[in-house]
């Protein structure tokens, strides 16, 4: 990281899923009754420079899935959950580091997720993935 850079902080908002407070931007998708059931998560990614995007796609007492799309560069500072989880790779390249371990992130890379583990992300490239957290 280049001096004087802090990494980036994550701001969890009740109201609309997890709010990024380096550009403001968040996205809530529901399925609502009638609507189809289905969602192409690729047409939903999108890149902010320098910034990260989540998109709430489903979020209830038992369950929150987000999509994020992290751009080049990016990071998430350590923190931890307390719910346990899993992060499902979509497109891009970056390390995911979990209990101090470095997990690089690929597409179609899973990485189950315990609670309270504490966990950090960066991005070589425009990153995106789901986050599943139950």
């Amino acid at each position: 990281m280049p001096r004087g850079k802090k990494p980036l902080q994550v701001c969890h908002s009740r109201e609309s899923g997890i709010q990024s407070p380096w550009n403001k931007q968040s996205y809530r998708f529901r399925v609502e009754p009638g609507m189809t059931k289905q969602m192409n998560l690729k047409e939903n990614i999108s890149y902010s420079a320098g910034g990260i995007l989540s998109k709430v796609i489903e979020k209830s007492e038992k369950l929150d899935i987000t999509l994020f799309s992290m751009a080049e560069g990016t990071e998430i500072s350590e923190h931890t959950s307390t719910k346990q989880g899993f992060v499902y790779v979509i497109e891009g390249k970056g390390v995911f580091t979990y209990a101090g371990e470095n997990i690089e992130m690929l597409p179609g890379v899973f990485i189950k997720m315990e609670k309270n583990i504490a966990h950090s992300l960066k991005s070589s490239q425009n990153t995106s993935f789901i986050l599943v957290l139950t």
